[in-house]
């Protein structure tokens, strides 16, 4: 089995590491959004900083 090397992603690019501070209730919704979508966390972050994930005002008021 290949392992891909640290940093490295299925973009042309490295990750650089970011940390970022959730409430225990968003990092628990994070979490339900990407599994809903059979994203990683940090797929589901990638794909929104990229524009390729539309985030919805209405869809967060649920």
């Amino acid at each position: 089995m290949t392992r891909k090397r640290a940093g490295a992603t299925s973009y042309s690019e490295s990750k650089v590491k970011v940390g970022v501070s959730l409430t225990p209730s968003s990092a628990e919704r994070l979490k339900e959004i990407a599994k809903e979508l059979g994203l990683s966390r940090y797929e589901l972050v990638e794909r929104i900083a990229r524009g390729n994930l539309a985030v919805l005002r209405e869809a967060a008021h649920k």
